[in-house]
């Protein structure tokens, strides 16, 4: 029995050791240019659907922008500043029903630096993500943010979030932004179990081994 465990260790380090290099990093600057009302991204395997709306929830298409380091990502192909962002009356949906529960997300917006003013409002709901209008995901869990970034962690309860500019100081009615990257790192807890249950299916499939051997 010590053999076995001893054995099957090795994979449970492993798996223990592995969240810093499975983080997942989804980056919107490509495709450019109109990409219709929804976008699939896909990195390692995992997708995540983007989808365009009108807050009303109406379908609008997408814009992907590559122009440097602080105007590229992911936008609408109409906006009030014709500069294809996110504006107040426009969101943009990101199904999340693939990326782990637990993980720490963390999105990055563009067209942001310079611009004191404009914030961003973020939603998150259980239900699909292409499901239209705003008030589907009920109040902003972070509203009139005025920062680079926003984290949260992934949990059951949220399957698709919603992005959208906010004139966050009362004085940018044309405020706009883009969505540049998301990034996904699962809690190392996840690992620990993923580790245990391999080290389970070695014992188990070791020991049927033995029984067949001596029957």
């Amino acid at each position: 029995m010590r053999r076995l465990w001893l054995s099957a260790l090795p994979i449970s380090l492993f798996l223990l050791a592995a969240p810093s290099h499975a983080a997942l990093n989804f980056n919107f600057n490509n495709p450019t240019g109109d990409l219709g009302t929804n976008h699939a991204y896909v990195t390692s395997g995992v997708t995540i659907t983007a989808y365009g709306f009108l807050n009303s929830g109406t379908t609008a298409d997408l814009f992907g922008r590559n122009d440097g380091a602080n105007e590229a990502g992911l936008g609408m192909l109409v906006d009030a500043g014709s500069d294809h962002e996110i504006d107040i009356s426009h969101y943009i949906a990101l199904d999340l029903s693939n990326i782990t529960n637990g993980s720490q997300v963390t999105i990055a917006f563009g067209s942001l630096v310079g611009q004191t003013g404009e914030g961003f409002n973020f939603y998150e709901k259980n239900g699909l993500a292409s499901a239209g209008g705003i008030s589907t995901y009920g109040s902003a869990i972070a509203s009139n943010q005025i920062a680079g970034s926003y984290t949260f962690t992934k949990t059951s309860s949220i399957t698709a979030i919603a992005i959208q500019a906010a004139n966050a100081d009362g004085s940018h009615p044309l405020a706009n932004i883009l969505i540049s990257t998301l990034t996904a790192t699962p809690e190392p807890g996840f690992y620990g179990v993923l580790g245990l249950g391999l080290v389970t299916l070695v014992l188990f499939s070791r020991r049927r081994g033995s029984r067949a051997r001596s029957i």
